[in-house]
């Protein structure tokens, strides 16, 4: 399935797979949410509002 996505679904499936975050959450995504530094993504959930700092897998940084 991951072969017929296109590149911006395959990102979004990445995301997903590794981050364990909803797809309504993803889909809002700006690049300010992702620190490459410190490697994490930071972002407020849509349905309980609460800020999350994740790390980001080496995949989602290649």
């Amino acid at each position: 399935m991951r072969e017929e996505a296109t590149s911006e679904w395959e990102g979004m499936i990445l995301f997903g797979l590794y981050t364990g975050q909803r797809l309504g959450d993803l889909a809002t995504l700006r690049w300010n949410h992702i620190d490459l530094q410190r490697e994490e993504l930071r972002l407020q959930t849509n349905k309980t509002g609460r800020s999350v700092t994740i790390p980001l897998a080496a995949p989602l940084l290649n």
